[in-house]
């Protein structure tokens, strides 16, 4: 995989950031889709209670706004938002910008 280029989307809560710095520490090139805190912010009414936090301290492999964006979500009443929540469209313009960016 190191010499592909690969994507991660997961959702956006602590354990999908964890998961995507674990991750990264094996692929550190490793592009995040639709794991921002705009794409949180923007689909907010979605989110829900995550019953168990991955861990209190940020995971290793994050950039620094990933690392910003878990903070947020600890701090969240609402830190969970299922990819599944997404629109459709909003997806399918995500992965089709990554792919044509790839060519």
């Amino acid at each position: 995989l190191k010499s592909k280029s690969v994507a991660y989307w997961g959702d956006i809560d602590t354990w999908g950031l964890q998961f995507l710095g674990k991750a990264r520490t094996n692929l550190p090139e490793l592009t995040a889709l639709l794991m921002s805190r705009e794409v949180f912010e923007s689909n907010r009414d979605s989110a829900v209670i995550e019953p168990v936090v991955a861990a209190a301290d940020c995971p290793f492999g994050l950039v620094e706004s990933e690392r910003q964006l878990y903070l947020q979500l600890l701090e969240e009443h609402k830190g969970r938002l299922e990819q599944e929540f997404l629109s459709t469209q909003v997806v399918e313009r995500e992965l089709r910008r990554w792919a044509e960016s790839k060519n």
